[in-house]
């Protein structure tokens, strides 16, 4: 794992526009973990706040100690329509 506790998940239900922000607990250091079959944001107990297969086609979400999320989606396991991914420099 790697990353800083700058790191967070979050969540946003289109139905009606409600964002929701997860930042770092201080319970862990598991921020990010990229292998070659998986991505991986958060962790803990033995579960992952989000987890993508390498084809980027599936995902699945939990609640980790990293973040203290809930489950970012319904239902937990699902397949990836359309991917985004941000970076910021300072």
């Amino acid at each position: 794992f790697y990353g800083t506790g700058e790191s967070f998940l979050f969540s946003f239900a289109s139905e009606d526009h409600s964002f929701r922000l997860f930042p770092w607990t201080g319970e862990n250091d598991f921020f990010i973990r990229c292998l070659p079959d998986s991505l991986a944001v958060g962790a803990g107990d033995g579960h992952f706040g989000l987890l993508v297969d390498a084809g980027l086609y599936q995902g699945t979400t939990r609640h980790c100690l990293t973040f203290a999320n809930p489950p970012l989606t319904e239902p937990q396991d699902f397949v990836i329509k359309a991917m985004e991914c941000w970076r910021f420099d300072l």
